[in-house]
């Protein structure tokens, strides 16, 4: 069977809308070559295909100028990566339950604002290591919030300020939930201003200073397998994938409209 994707929406007064949605999708299983370090150093394995399901229910409303939204999810699939039998292959299951919460729109005629944050626990269940059932999986945050403010100065319609405001919870490095790299919060702060002066039928110049307060953090961390919770090579398990996060950046950009 293939890709299976239902949604059901019921609108009980006007601006108002609750929704359910069922999700069920086959997926390419992930292939894996042995290392060095294993008897079986050079042999590839390719798993079989498995599929993923999500629940979500959740509600939409309008309020004058400010749209809100709240959803809870539940998404389940099979993970894989190197157990300590020395053997890449599905060794549990990756249960992702969690509510997300976004709300935005025109707080004045001046002052836009939209934000949003997601709480989850993303769990491995049926672990094969009993030392790895219940933990958090790897590189996944419990918590992640956004808020963007977006200003136009009064009486010129022209000239805008804005700040977005990015938090990230920590997260682990291995199945046994020891090594966390810890959370961060970034700033970054803009001004445009628009004209229909000067080239063609609009110009839009930006200014931008991401991480303006040069903040070192981790921005990405992924397990060894791209399908994996982590690699088992050593007892803790530790991922060996991570991306250090951008440092400040000046950024001058020009739109125009023809």
């Amino acid at each position: 069977l293939g890709d299976v994707y239902k949604r059901q929406i019921y609108r009980p007064i006007e601006n108002v809308s609750l929704y359910f949605t069922y999700a069920d999708s086959l997926q390419a299983g992930s292939s894996y070559t042995y290392e060095r370090t294993n008897p079986r150093y050079g042999e590839t394995v390719v798993l079989k295909p498995f599929r993923s399901k999500q629940y979500e229910i959740g509600a939409k409303a309008r309020i004058e100028d400010i749209d809100l939204s709240a959803a809870l999810y539940e998404i389940k699939r099979p993970i894989a990566y190197l157990g300590d039998n020395n053997e890449y292959s599905i060794q549990g299951e990756q249960v992702n339950r969690g509510m997300e919460f976004t709300a935005g729109g025109k707080i004045t005629s001046d002052l836009s604002v939209m934000g949003g944050v997601a709480l989850i626990q993303p769990k491995l269940k049926k672990a094969k290591q009993a030392y790895a059932q219940g933990k958090i999986v790897v590189g996944e945050p419990k918590i992640q919030s956004n808020l963007l403010f977006d200003y136009v100065v009064p009486n010129t319609n022209k000239l805008a300020l804005s700040a977005n405001l990015h938090y990230t919870g920590k997260r682990y490095a291995d199945q046994r939930n020891v090594n966390a790299v810890p959370a961060y919060f970034t700033t970054d702060l803009g001004i445009r201003y628009v004209t229909k002066e000067w080239l063609g039928k609009q110009t839009t110049l930006r200014f931008n200073v991401n991480n303006v307060f040069n903040k070192k953090y981790w921005a990405g961390m992924y397990p060894a397998s791209a399908d994996g919770a982590g690699t088992s090579a050593s007892v803790l398990g530790v991922a060996n994938g991570l991306s250090l996060g951008e440092s400040r950046m000046f950024m001058l950009s020009a739109e125009v409209k023809f």
